[in-house]
């Protein structure tokens, strides 16, 4: 018989496997075709304002120079636009254009059909479990930001 950690590791896994064969496939977003590293570099910066391209890519765990990357890609799109604070010329921030908050609200209409698309079930027992199910998420959480900083410390 399986554990429940078992089990959990199992979709953990497929979740994973899912992730990475979406990584490589363009997605329409109202007209906009963008990879997922792409709308996903979007979608923080809309939601994190105020990082520069070190916090960036620390936060969505790549290289300075991928996400250098990105975002050229994403100026080139018109998507996004570099600005510096009066207070701070040193750093360097982003703001989505018009068309990099549309690419954004497409991308939230995508997640919101991804999912909603879950059978009623499953969303009650998500509501009648959402304390347990919250606390799971939050003890895994932290359970795996210990294992990640053992594996940075010993770098």
């Amino acid at each position: 018989m399986k554990t429940i950690i078992n089990e959990f590791m199992e979709v953990s896994s497929v979740y994973m496997e899912l992730i990475k064969k979406t990584e490589k496939v363009k997605r329409n977003y109202n007209g906009i075709e963008l990879y997922p590293s792409e709308i996903h570099t979007l979608v923080f910066i809309q939601d994190n304002i105020d990082n520069n391209m070190t916090t960036i890519a620390k936060r969505l765990g790549v290289t300075k120079g991928a996400i250098f990357k990105i975002i050229q890609k994403l100026e080139k799109k018109e998507l996004l636009i570099r600005y510096k604070k009066v207070d701070n010329n040193k750093n360097t921030y982003f703001e989505l254009t018009k068309k990099g908050i549309l690419a954004y609200e497409g991308h939230e209409k995508f997640h919101k059909n991804f999912f909603d698309e879950p059978s009623k079930e499953f969303t009650q027992f998500v509501t009648d479990n959402k304390e347990t199910i919250q606390k799971m998420f939050a003890y895994s959480k932290e359970y795996l930001k210990e294992h990640i900083e053992k594996l940075d410390s010993e770098e």
